[in-house]
């Protein structure tokens, strides 16, 4: 009898995690952009579901994606921008390249709104430009939940409270062994809490950025290196390209020089066994190749 109840309850789990034709005991593979666009979008890429990328996505095509009634356009839809994304991405250590998103309203990146149950991982992009308003990043608008192990280079940011990881790091929110390269820039008259990493962000541990930050932005809202506005963050072995950044330091994370940030000795805490490595004395560190079987 203990034997029968068991296998019941078992193939209830298994069609409880198929229900509505999603099944949710291995992640969906995203092999395109417009695989990647279905999230939210389409029932079978719910916003709780669980993702891995099988391969590098050339994103070049969303430059000319939604017409914006002016000639112009607004690019690739923000994953989870008013619903947030509650699941998991995992990159598998592949890129995105050439990104495109200008939209005119908040909470603008390649997901809008990561809710605190949420996971992006892994993840790398390139050449990636985002435009919104309040709460815009490379990788995420908003972040309540948790990004790690993600390289977003040459990046172009541009909006209010707007870093290239991440426009906002809610209390809560965690981003770690993460590295942004690139442009953050303003949205009007001057860039308000503007970070090479984050905008304002809770919680950071062993990070670095070297953005160029477009303006020191107000007495209240003011930029950083690194992470920028006053809020209180927890910054642990983090650090900042001061020679690229451009703006007065923070107190959110460490300046170095540009010859600093290409050797090894500055990271300290860092894991360059298993996460990280470096050309030493030629670049920044970057993320080890992750080898994933599910890739």
């Amino acid at each position: 009898m203990r034997k029968f109840i068991g296998v019941t309850l078992i193939f209830v789990a298994f069609a409880l995690s198929v229900y509505a034709g999603v099944d949710k005991t291995t992640p969906i593979p995203i092999r395109s952009i417009e695989e990647l666009q279905k999230i939210g979008n389409d029932d079978a890429y719910p916003l709780d579901g669980d993702y891995v990328m099988a391969n590098d996505i050339d994103a070049s095509a969303t430059a000319t994606w939604n017409p914006d009634g002016t000639g112009g356009y607004y690019g690739f839809g923000p994953i989870g921008r008013h619903v947030g994304f509650t699941g998991t991405f995992d990159g598998g250590g592949h890129t995105i390249s050439n990104l495109y998103i200008r939209y005119p309203g908040n909470q603008n990146g390649l997901f809008g709104l990561v809710e605190t149950a949420g996971v992006v991982e892994n993840l790398k992009t390139s050449g990636e430009y985002v435009e919104g308003a309040l709460h815009t990043g490379g990788i995420v608008g908003l972040l309540r939940g948790t990004i790690r192990r993600c390289e977003v280079l040459e990046v172009e940011v541009h909006g209010y409270f707007v870093g290239g990881i991440a426009g906002i790091g809610a209390d809560g929110s965690v981003i770690e062994d993460c590295k942004a390269t690139g442009f953050v820039g303003n949205r009007g008259n001057n860039v308000l809490s503007g970070g090479g990493l984050a905008g304002y962000a809770a919680s950071v541990e062993n990070c670095m950025a070297s953005c160029a930050i477009d303006g020191e932005g107000i007495e209240s809202h003011p930029s950083g290196g690194l992470v920028g506005g006053w809020y209180p963050s927890v910054i642990v072995n983090s650090y900042y390209d001061a020679d690229v950044a451009g703006v007065p330091d923070m107190g959110k994370g460490t300046p170095k020089t540009t010859t600093e940030m290409k050797q090894q000795a500055t990271f300290d805490g860092w894991d360059f066994k298993a996460i990280w490595t470096i050309d030493e004395g030629n670049d920044y560190p970057a993320l080890q190749a992750v080898d994933l079987a599910h890739t």
